[in-house]
């Protein structure tokens, strides 16, 4: 035979006869490689940049590509693992009957060049192919139309194939020199390795549960989101550190455990199951370590990207509850400058709508004064000047006669009472210490719409106070105190007026379009926008200077929002997250299933020759069936039963780090969490049952 066609002839040969391990590793990769172009796709689709916020998409799906790109360097390399651990004795057998690792190496560098060819054109056809419903999904989730134009993207693809090519030549690579450092021995005699039974490892197994309790106590003791956003990588870290110890060493223990349970042990499906478990569980540790962090990275994914998307749609319902809404905060003001600016507010909205006969309907209008505080129990202390943290409450403070407006509430305050409202659902006292003065609490809120303030991420308490002589007396206190403290420290408040963010004074003034015409509606818009951009200059500096106020320039912004330009920016943000998270969460079960699979193939190979004998000594079938399920239930379902426990202690920090996204809803994710783990319990046994199936054939 031509030298020149040997090598590719028997590398084909290999695959062809090997299909049950080479065609898994084959389909995944390329589902890899489609989930990569059409992230890629969609980063680069001109259609994303035409609508609103579109930046911010794109900036999402860019993060998803980096995701993904990683994770499929990683996977591959793992998967190829499992390959080469299959393969090395047939390796070893080509050494012995005169192949010299050179022409092992020709035989590998085939077999990667049709895998990879294989995987690249079907990946990247799948992609082109499935990537218009990719943008259709994406564009549904966003509440946007999408035209029906199939496009490809020549750099997309181009991009696509040169970093895959990359990869398979450094799986190739790899390989080689993991055959290049092993002898022929060594090779035939792989297959072999790990039958020495192992000792449980009691430090290994005592580090992983005190790294898997550290990362648990850092997810409960964590009490305010800033904190959680930045602590919970660390706590990731941890739980996948302690995830593996726990598994490679607490496998052993628990056959060990299981083989001193004489009640358990000594049944047929049982003994032989765990006699045969127990001499490969280090390997086995691991594997199942992996599925378990690649489930809890599905679960995780889908339940906090879901809750953001159908809870974010009510936070912007309740944060936007008009059609136009405009803003007005003035950090460390004074009350008569902001009271000026906020009528100034309301004359230019008066004179706007009289210039295009038009009218505002249910036109709505509050007050807010907004604090920095900390809270201790029912107390509220003025925080000190320079001790800003992120462990510190919002409180906000609306007058009754403002709250009723807004809530369409009718609700009545004697003087000294409030109502309050505790986002956290934690206050139940019945008198609640404002800077040093005790009110009486006259009813705690379900719900509030006017909580919304300019810190975001923190727990809020919104108080609802009598009249503007409460109103004003608790934003005089606070001057009061940051003064106090400030002159006490040394510093100049005029000169300094980064400290007067800590507490502010926020006007809201929202009304509906339903009245007006077409014209109408975009001569208001038209308004809106210039007040967005010029209107403290035209509108808030010349009511103060004719009120004989000096203007403050660093102080007071001003916004103009429609709530469809808000609900747009949403559905990017969240929209964009939740469909990425999807995508990702594919790609992730891609792994789960593949490894999965790998585990089964590998252990049916491995305890095929065992169950010929047990066959031989009379064994049935039906008690071989029986020994498969315990062995398969034992190994398979842990993973499962530990990414549910990883979730629930993660449950906590999820909602802090959701609230920085103005996401409250705890039960909202608590029953998404519950759905999204039964629908992947589902799925799991599902693969479980498939392949338990394909380990049977091998022993069968």
């Amino acid at each position: 035979m031509n030298g020149m066609a040997f090598f590719p002839k028997l590398a084909w040969n290999n695959i062809s006869k090997n299909k049950k391990i080479y065609l898994p590793y084959m389909l995944t990769s390329s589902g890899i490689i489609m989930m990569f172009y059409i992230v890629f796709h969609l980063n680069q689709d001109p259609e994303v940049t035409t609508f609103q916020s579109g930046t911010t998409l794109q900036f999402i799906l860019g993060l998803g590509i980096v995701v993904i790109g990683i994770f499929s360097v990683i996977f591959l390399f793992y998967t190829n693992s499992f390959l080469m651990k299959r393969r090395k004795t047939e390796l070893g057998l080509y050494n012995v009957l005169g192949l010299g690792k050179i022409h092992i190496a020709r035989v590998l560098f085939w077999e990667t060049v049709y895998i990879a060819v294989f995987s690249l054109v079907l990946g990247m056809g799948l992609g082109v192919l499935l990537s218009k419903i990719g943008q259709l999904g994406l564009f549904r989730l966003l509440n946007m139309k999408a035209s029906y134009t199939f496009s490809v993207n020549v750099h997309v693809l181009g991009f696509t194939a040169a970093f895959f090519t990359v990869v398979f030549v450094l799986l190739f690579l790899f390989s080689v020199r993991q055959i290049g450092k092993s002898s022929a021995r060594e090779l035939l005699s792989s297959e072999k390795a790990g039958e020495k039974e192992p000792k449980a490892n009691g430090l290994l197994a005592a580090a992983g549960v005190v790294l898997l309790g550290a990362g648990y106590v850092i997810s409960q003791i964590i009490n305010d989101p800033m904190s959680a956003i930045g602590m919970f990588f660390i706590a990731v870290i941890l739980v996948i550190l302690g995830t593996y110890c726990c598994f490679i060493a607490g496998s052993v223990a628990l056959c060990k455990l299981l083989r001193k349970n004489k009640n358990y042990y000594y049944k047929t499906n049982h003994f032989i199951s765990v006699s045969s478990m127990i001499y490969r569980m280090k390997r086995n540790g691991a594997g199942l370590a992996s599925i378990c962090i690649l489930s809890t990275m599905v679960l995780v994914m889908l339940s906090s990207t879901a809750c953001m998307y159908l809870g974010g749609a009510a936070a912007v319902e309740k944060s936007y509850p008009r059609d136009m809404m405009v803003k007005m905060t003035l950090y460390g003001g004074e009350l008569p400058e902001f009271q000026t600016s906020a009528d100034a507010v309301d004359h230019w909205l008066e004179d706007t709508l009289q210039q295009q006969s038009a009218a505002a309907e249910n036109l709505v209008s509050y007050r807010i004064g907004t604090y920095m505080v900390h809270q201790e129990g029912n107390t509220v202390e003025s925080i000190p000047y320079g001790n800003f943290g992120a462990s510190n409450t919002v409180m906000n403070v609306v007058m009754l006669e403002d709250y009723n407006a807004s809530e369409n509430k009718t609700a009545a305050l004697k003087p000294g009472q409030v109502l309050v409202y505790d986002d956290t659902g934690r206050f139940t006292g019945d008198t609640l210490t404002i800077f040093g003065r005790e009110y009486q609490v006259a009813g705690i809120l379900e719900e509030m719409s006017t909580q919304k303030s300019s810190f975001v991420g923190y727990s809020t308490l919104s108080v609802v106070a009598a009249d503007m002589a409460e109103f004003s007396r608790i934003y005089g206190e606070q001057e009061k105190l940051q003064a106090s403290s400030m002159k006490e420290k040394g510093v100049d408040s005029a000169a300094d007026s980064a400290n007067s963010y800590s507490y502010s004074l926020v006007y809201t003034l929202g009304f509906d379009e339903d009245g007006m015409s077409e014209a109408q509606k975009e001569a208001v818009q038209e308004a809106l926008d210039h007040l967005d951009d010029d209107g403290y200059a035209e509108v808030i500096e010349p009511a103060l200077r004719q009120s004989g106020r000096d203007p403050f320039f660093s102080t007071l912004t001003l916004s103009a929002d429609s709530s469809e330009e808000v609900r747009d920016a949403f559905y990017s943000l969240y929209g964009g997250m939740f469909f990425l998270g999807i995508l990702l969460s594919i790609t992730f079960l891609l792994g789960t299933v593949l490894i999965m699979y790998y585990k089964q193939i590998t252990e049916g190979y491995d305890d095929q020759g065992r169950f010929e004998i047990l066959r031989k000594v009379g064994m049935s079938d039906t008690e071989i069936r029986r020994t498969i399920n315990s062995q398969v239930l034992t190994v398979f379902f842990a993973p499962l039963l530990a990414a549910g426990l990883h979730v629930l202690f993660a449950f906590h920090m999820l909602a802090l780090m959701l609230s920085v996204f103005a996401i409250t809803d705890t039960l909202l994710l608590a029953l998404i969490s519950l759905g999204v783990f039964l629908l992947f319990a589902i799925f799991y046994a599902a693969v479980y049952m498939a392949t338990s199936r394909a380990y049977y054939r091998i022993v069968a």
